[in-house]
């Protein structure tokens, strides 16, 4: 990166270079921005989305885990109350449910209409994402019964 760029300059629709590069699935250059200080977190001016959202939007996995690693907040909320596992339990995207699972997305967080990532996913009649959240649910209810005893 040239010295002295400001890396979270927004344009004239508030998106910055790490907000374009995670919406069209190009990992190596947000590893470059967040390598230059690119703020992980900072939303969009129009849809108040971090780039994690941008990324899972666009299914693109590598992405997700090049941002994953920078440790964004993993639950951030859009102008519409979704994080980024409503954005990929919406895709049906089941391989980016289990990557944000396994980061910690929180499945309980609802968005401002009231719904979950599993409401909408069964909303949007993605079976698999579903039973990948079922599943998950499932495991955190006997992981929270083993610790009360």
């Amino acid at each position: 990166m040239r010295a002295g760029a400001e890396v979270d300059k927004e344009d004239d629709i508030g998106m910055t270079s790490l907000h374009w590069a995670a919406s069209k699935g190009h990992g190596g250059v947000a590893k470059i921005l967040l390598g230059g200080g690119a703020n992980i977190n900072k939303r969009d001016q129009y849809h108040e989305q971090t780039a994690l959202h941008w990324a899972t939007s666009g299914g693109y996995r590598r992405v997700v885990e090049i941002l994953l690693e920078a440790r964004p907040e993993m639950d951030m909320q859009d102008n519409i109350g979704w994080t980024a596992i409503h954005c990929a339990a919406y895709r049906g995207d089941c391989e980016l449910v289990e990557i944000l699972l396994a980061a910690g997305a929180d499945v309980e967080k609802r968005d401002r209409y009231g719904e979950t990532a599993f409401e909408l996913a069964q909303e949007r009649r993605q079976h698999k994402v579903v039973e990948i959240l079922e599943r998950f649910n499932r495991q955190l209810s006997v992981d929270t019964l083993k610790q009360g005893n």
